[in-house]
């Protein structure tokens, strides 16, 4: 009996020897299947919304058309929307085609009753769908130029977005009212900007009596920018200049100014912003712009 005790108890050793947990093995560390493993950073579960669908803008940056007799010019203006979106291409597309501007200075070149069908961005690219009433718009070679610029502008305002492609209910087209090539992706031209564009005030803006400040960019002679403040009864009460800091020649810069004149009359004041004429009257019309805002 002690030597079948003995066996037993030596094949029962050697048995250990082999299987997991015996002298001299290790014991590894279970590895989560694919679908039990998280997400790499950045990446959420499925399911999830993307990162900014809770967060919906409530405002759009779009560009329109400011016809001068300098030229024919694009300027930006902020539109608000009905309602929160995280469409935002597709609903600064859409504010560019519905015309909603505050400025009455501004305009969109397109022909009533046009739809946005579809906007999308393939390889950076803004692919635009419109319906066939945008081609019912007429215009010269510089308002469809400026309907392209429209786009562009509005489009690359996006990191995602190099240039913009149309289309016509669907298809692509070479030309639209017989002055610019479609068939090429076009690309926003900065040289169509307006000279002079004043961002602050907007038009329309309220504020109480106090000082006046007025910023925004240009592209001018030397930087300067000529200021007039004219008060509801239409005086000029206060005429100066500022300088733009461009980072080079030709290139666009931000200048602000803060008038002397305090306004203080309730009403209607204006900010008029021109552009030097090196030329002396001959060359093309100086560019002016203006903007309206309310002393409460």
């Amino acid at each position: 009996m002690v030597a079948s005790l003995l066996a037993l108890l030596l094949l029962a050793g050697c048995g250990n020897g082999d299987g997991p947990g015996a002298a001299g093995s290790s014991d590894p560390t279970p590895t989560a299947s694919p679908q039990e493993r998280p997400p790499p950073p950045g990446v959420g579960q499925p399911g999830d919304p993307p990162p900014d669908a809770a967060d919906g803008v409530e405002q759009v940056d779009a560009w329109f058309v400011r016809q001068h007799e300098s030229g024919v010019w694009l300027e930006p203006e902020t539109v608000p929307l009905d309602e929160a979106t995280v469409g935002v291409l597709r609903a600064a597309v859409e504010a560019v085609i519905n015309g909603r501007v505050a400025n009455p200075d501004l305009v969109s070149l397109v022909a009533p009753g046009t739809r946005v069908l579809d906007v999308r961005i393939e390889d950076g690219l803004a692919v635009i769908d419109l319906s066939a009433d945008i081609v019912r718009a007429a215009g010269g070679s510089a308002q469809e130029l400026a309907f392209a610029q429209q786009l562009a502008q509005t489009a690359t305002q996006f990191d995602t977005v190099d240039a913009v492609r149309l289309l016509v209910e669907g298809e692509p087209v070479t030309e639209l009212w017989g002055h610019v090539d479609w068939s090429e992706p076009l690309t926003a031209d900065p040289q169509m900007l307006s000279p002079i564009i004043i961002e602050q005030p907007v038009w329309g803006a309220q504020q109480p009596a106090g000082p006046v400040t007025a910023s925004g960019t240009s592209n001018t002679f030397e930087s300067t920018v000529e200021l007039r403040l004219i008060d509801p009864s239409g005086t000029v009460v206060e005429e100066t200049f500022t300088t733009a800091a461009q980072p080079a020649v030709d290139q666009r810069g931000p200048w602000q100014h803060t008038f002397d004149v305090e306004a203080a009359t309730p009403g209607t004041w204006t900010i008029e912003a021109v552009e030097p004429d090196p030329s002396g009257g001959e060359g093309r019309p100086a560019f002016t712009t203006s903007v309206q805002l309310e002393i409460a």
